[in-house]
Order: structure tokens, then sequence, then C-alpha cells
């Protein structure tokens, strides 16, 4: 499982522990009137073009170790604007492998990224102060933001110039629910869908559509009212 994944799942198990002892029965009204912090992790899944591991011409040699299924770790704040409705605003990033280009006697090492920089409406379609379970629903879209990074080249000047990216305006739909652990702190199960289809062609590809499922700890606050 490795120290990084063990770390994690033993962080949630403590976390469901904490919840499930602490909780009980209480109701739940204050979930449904506070904002939302927190981080999600889990898989991106490609369900767009594959890209190529050889492609050789008479001008490039390029050669790529790009998954299909890669990690992906995403970091939001969600704004309650009604007790059904709140506002996400998301930043993510996935890693979708090593990339090693070799061009006019230079060659450049690095990593394909995908960003997604996404504005959603989270909608709890049957909120209710009675259950731990809070199932919603969400659409939205933004900026989804391709880069091929150069880390590492034997060209001595500053390489990143050779970089490559491609950007996307398109929607993102997704859902899932949350599991309420206490009054300032949850789990979310959540599946979104992403539509990316960039106008150039990133490493031979344009479209990037993906398949994200994720777990997420969230944390649950009110602002304080100004005097």
């Amino acid at each position: 499982m490795g120290i990084r994944n063990t770390t994690l799942f033993l962080v949630l198990i403590g976390l469901i522990f904490i919840g499930t002892t602490t909780f009980g029965s209480e109701r739940h009204d204050n979930f449904l009137s506070k904002n939302q912090i927190g981080v999600r992790f889990g898989a991106w899944a490609n369900q767009g073009d594959d890209i190529p591991d050889l492609l050789v011409t008479p001008d490039i040699y390029f050669e790529s170790k790009v998954n299909n299924t890669s990690f992906y770790f995403e970091g939001y704040y969600a704004h309650r604007i009604l007790k059904q409705l709140l506002a996400e605003f998301s930043i993510g990033v996935a890693n979708r492998g090593s990339v090693t280009i070799k061009e006019l006697g230079i060659t450049d090492f690095g990593n394909l990224m995908v960003y997604p920089i996404l504005i959603s409406a989270r909608i709890y379609p049957i909120a209710s102060a009675d259950t731990r379970i809070q199932p919603f629903v969400s659409v939205g879209g933004g900026l989804y933001y391709g880069r091929q990074t150069v880390q590492i080249s034997n060209y001595y000047f500053d390489a990143t110039y050779r970089e490559r990216s491609a950007t996307d305006w398109d929607i993102s739909l997704g859902g899932g629910f949350d599991w309420l652990l206490g009054s300032n702190l949850g789990l979310e199960f959540r599946s979104s869908y992403h539509p990316i289809h960039f106008a150039k062609p990133l490493l031979t590809a344009k479209e990037y559509d993906a398949l994200t499922v994720t777990i997420g700890i969230k944390y649950f606050y009110k602002p304080k009212q100004a005097k």
C-alpha cells in the first residue's frame, strides 16, 4: 500500500472513529448554515485521446510514459448561499506521467500536468438536519490548463520557454455525498466528469476528457458576524 497511502487510510479511520463516537444522534442544523473548506484526493481516469509511447519524425523524437489513470488532488472553498446551495471554487492538479522530447540536439525531460480551475454550484436536493448522509450534485465550469513541463534539460540556459501548454474553457459535472463526522468535520465521496477539448494538440492529443473519483476531508465553519 505504501507509507503515504497507509497514513491516509489510518487518518480516515481515526476521523470516522471520532465522528461516530462523539456525534451521537444530535441534529445537524449547523451543517445547513456553514461554509466549507477542504481537500480531495483520488483517481484521474483518462476518457480522451491516448498519447503515444513513442513518436519519431524527422524533426522530433518523443517518448512518454503517460498513464490512463493518475493521482488527483484538489483544494476548494464552498460558500453557503442557501440551505441547499453552495458556490464552490476549486483548484486541482493531475500528473499524467513523464515525457522526454529530443529536438535539434536538445533533450528535455518533464511531466504532463493538467490543472482544473473551476467554479461550481453544489446542490443538496434533500438537505436535512436529521441525517449524517447529505447527497449532492454539482454543475459548473472554468479553465482547464494543460502543460508539458521541462524539469531537466541539456540546454544550459532557461529551458522553461520550450514548455508546451494548452487551455480550454469547459463544464464540469459531478455528484456524491457528505458524511458528517462532527459539528465541524466531514468526509466527502465524489465522482466528477470533465470534458476537456484543447483547441491545439498537446503532445499529439486534443481530447483530455477525464473522470475523477475522490474522497475528501472538509471543515465546516460559520464566519463571525461583523459588529
